[in-house]
């Protein structure tokens, strides 16, 4: 009798177990993977990771402080700038993506690109966050659309922004705190990317853009266990039910 309840003790366990696989399973993640960054804490750009453009006298772009530093100079009659643009990145079968990061600016009449993501499979495919000094306004383009905000001068030291894309849309965060969110499905079916960061100017007046901290990270579509044969849940699950109606069975008996 002793032997007879610890079998089906065991047997209860086991059918649990069972259970509890098969259903958790659906529900099974990756965890956000990180596709690209650099902390600029080198003093020195990584040109594996980034190219330099720079445009127009006075504009300057350096890797110091431990940080990306853009000069920008603007003639008065060109678009002067000064940006990092990075190398491709490709990522296949996401839901989200994230870039996040730091940035300020100390010019007065200077344009900030705080992150731009351009579809290089169709480059007229983007999405910009912009800050115009100017008027102390927060720039957003995307395919197919433009929105302008009022936005504070930014802190003398650095703000971070979150940049998330999903396939229905974007938002812009900064400081943890939510400032646009607007539908837009232009990026559902990108996966070659390049991010530009930097400044531009038209007046000729020197202005500073400071970046930092820069990471893409990615979320991929939820996976059912991939370190298992296909077959082996199902039939766990069916032999756990399968258990479980012999378990009921047996105690009702005895």
């Amino acid at each position: 009798m002793i032997l007879y309840r610890a079998t089906n003790r065991i047997t209860g366990l086991l059918v649990v177990s069972f259970l509890l696989a098969g259903l958790c399973i659906a529900t099974v993640h990756a965890a956000p993977v990180t596709v690209f960054s650099d902390d600029f804490n080198d003093n020195s750009l990584d040109t594996a990771k980034w190219t330099s453009d720079v445009f127009g006298t006075g504009s300057a772009f350096s890797e110091q402080n431990q940080r990306a530093e853009f000069q920008t100079n603007g003639g008065g009659f060109a678009y002067w700038h000064s940006y990092l643009n990075s190398k491709p990145i490709i990522i296949t079968g996401w839901d989200c993506i994230e870039i996040t990061g730091k940035w300020t600016n100390t010019g007065y009449t200077s344009r900030t690109h705080i992150a731009t993501i351009t579809d290089l499979d169709n480059p007229t495919n983007t999405i910009s966050i912009e800050y115009a000094a100017w008027g102390s306004q927060m720039f957003y383009y995307w395919t197919g659309g433009s929105s302008v905000a009022s936005a504070p001068i930014p802190s003398p030291n650095l703000v971070p922004f979150r940049l998330k894309i999903t396939k229905t849309g974007f938002e812009y965060y900064e400081n943890n705190i939510l400032v646009k969110s607007t539908p837009t499905s232009s990026m559902a079916t990108s996966q070659r990317f390049q991010l530009q960061i930097g400044a531009w100017e038209f007046s000729p007046i020197p202005s500073q853009t400071y970046i930092d901290d820069i990471v893409v990270q990615t979320d991929y579509h939820p996976i059912a266990a991939p370190e298992f044969p296909s077959m082996v849940l199902p039939v766990g699950l069916i032999v756990g039910i399968l258990g479980a109606v012999l378990f009921i069975q047996r105690s009702k008996e005895n």
